[in-house]
């Protein structure tokens, strides 16, 4: 699964993604941002920030804009 962002953030649709991930016995793995609210959401699951950068809309300056995002996993 890969979830959206805090710009994207549809609480219903991540709530239900977590839901069903926590119940999942197969492994699992979700990308969200690095937020509270979904470190909160996602409580009992395991976390690793992951650094990168976005490059798909990248700046005026040709460079992409870092950010952390969470890998979310069930293992």
């Amino acid at each position: 699964m890969v979830g959206g962002g805090s710009i994207f953030w549809n609480k219903p649709l991540a709530e239900k993604n977590i839901i069903i991930a926590k119940r999942m016995k197969g492994k699992v793995m979700i990308s969200y941002d690095n937020h509270p609210r979904v470190k909160r959401a996602c409580k009992g699951l395991k976390f690793k920030k992951i650094n990168h950068t976005y490059i798909l809309n990248k700046r005026t300056n040709n460079k992409g804009k870092p950010v952390t995002e969470l890998l979310i996993t069930n293992f």
